[in-house]
């Protein structure tokens, strides 16, 4: 896991799993005691969304989006790594999986940009250049491949 080439893949990899659980702490801190805040998650808990199965509000969707992103994000860094301890020869494997891991953490840190949420985009911005380097240094480690 922690071998040549595969070293920062595997730190890449447990920050996909810190920044997780950041995400989860900060979702569950207390919202800001103030007039506008109490008043949009009083908006959003009343605004119903539609979906044919149901009416859940507006609050619930977010919630659900959130702690599908902490598991989303929790599991990309428990399968990188169990492909970094478990694949004996196959860094070809672990530089495809390099490239998923930098589109989608460089997309989701985009996402966070575009909607002024600056800690977790610069935290997976940190993450998905970890993965940069680490997908050109397992080529390098490994010439012949």
């Amino acid at each position: 896991m922690f071998g040549k080439g595969r070293r920062l893949f595997s730190i890449a990899s447990v920050g996909l799993i810190v920044i997780a659980i950041m995400h989860l702490i900060g979702h569950f801190q207390p919202p800001p005691p103030d007039l506008v805040t109490a008043t949009l998650y009083a908006a959003m808990r009343s605004y119903e969304v539609n979906a044919g199965i149901g009416a859940p509000s507006m609050m619930n969707v977010f919630d659900s989006l959130s702690f599908g992103t902490c598991i989303m994000l929790a599991w990309m860094g428990l399968i990188n790594l169990a492909i970094a301890k478990y694949v004996a020869v196959g860094d070809r494997l672990i530089r495809t999986v390099c490239t998923v891991n930098i589109f989608a953490t460089w997309a989701l840190a985009a996402a966070y940009l575009y909607y002024e949420v600056p800690p977790p985009a610069i935290s997976l911005a940190i993450v998905a250049t970890l993965f940069t380097v680490a997908r050109f240094r397992v080529r390098l480690s490994h010439p012949h491949l």
